[in-house]
């Protein structure tokens, strides 16, 4: 029971580091590229004209492609945080599971070490 318990406390913690830390990183990374991304729409909106697109300036076509970009990368990061919350609900079931395996620990430490005192 007591390897049983180390494991799922290893467990628990080795999740909730790395799942505490990439959670995180990825909300400063959406928060940043969406103010980018106004940025980008409010510079592609000055530069656009009616032209077709292939004829359209160079640097018109350099901003209309980083905001592609950019909206591509919003929306896998934010993919990323949806699988982020299914991460956190895993991880409270370990979490769980970790307090469970640990009451058994107690109760068949003090059931067993009991039986030594008659």
């Amino acid at each position: 029971m007591g390897v049983l318990l180390l494991g799922v406390l290893l467990s628990v913690v080795v999740s909730g580091y790395a799942g505490r830390y990439l959670l995180g990183r990825i909300t400063l990374s959406i928060a940043g590229q969406k103010r980018d991304l106004a940025f980008l729409s409010e510079r592609l909106a000055t530069l656009a004209n009616d032209g077709p697109v292939d004829r359209l300036p160079a640097e018109t076509r350099k901003v209309a492609y980083a905001v592609a970009a950019t909206d591509s990368a919003i929306r896998s990061e934010e993919q990323a945080r949806y699988l982020f919350s299914c991460w956190h609900r895993v991880h409270i079931v370990i979490a769980a599971a970790l307090y469970i395996v640990l009451g058994i620990h107690i109760w068949g430490g003090l059931y067993y070490g009991l039986r030594w005192l008659k």
